[in-house]
């Protein structure tokens, strides 16, 4: 009995379903010099290629400003010291008392919120 080779998987993003290609151009746009800037401005600072950009906008769709590293390092740490807190409020729902190390884990809270309040993210 001969086996029979497997197939190869295509691997890769699934294709898109023909009403989702986008195969179609609309061009035709002109812009003055200082047109052209301000869009390549807010593409960038939107994190997109000016061409989705426009496209976004010429539908109506939202286009959120780009997440700042400094954000993530915010959002980071908040949510590292909500877990700590977490894990306290675990260990007194138990009946395990309260640990040791609350204070300092308040402290971090209040350092981080007020870092988040006069700085930002």
């Amino acid at each position: 009995m001969t086996e029979r080779p497997k197939a190869r998987s295509a691997g890769g993003r699934p294709r898109k379903a023909l009403d989702e290609k986008r195969t179609e151009r609309l061009s035709g746009v002109r812009l003055t010099a200082a047109e052209r800037a301000h869009v390549e401005a807010q593409a960038a600072r939107a994190g997109l290629p000016v061409a989705e950009f426009a496209r976004r906008a010429v539908l109506g769709i939202k286009i959120a400003p780009a997440r700042a590293a400094a954000d993530d390092r915010a959002i980071a740490e908040v949510n590292r010291v909500g877990v700590n807190l977490a894990q306290i409020l675990k260990a007194l729902h138990f009946g395990r008392g309260i640990p040791n190390d609350i204070a300092d884990t308040m402290a971090e809270v209040r350092a981080a919120l007020e870092r988040l309040a006069h700085d930002g993210p």
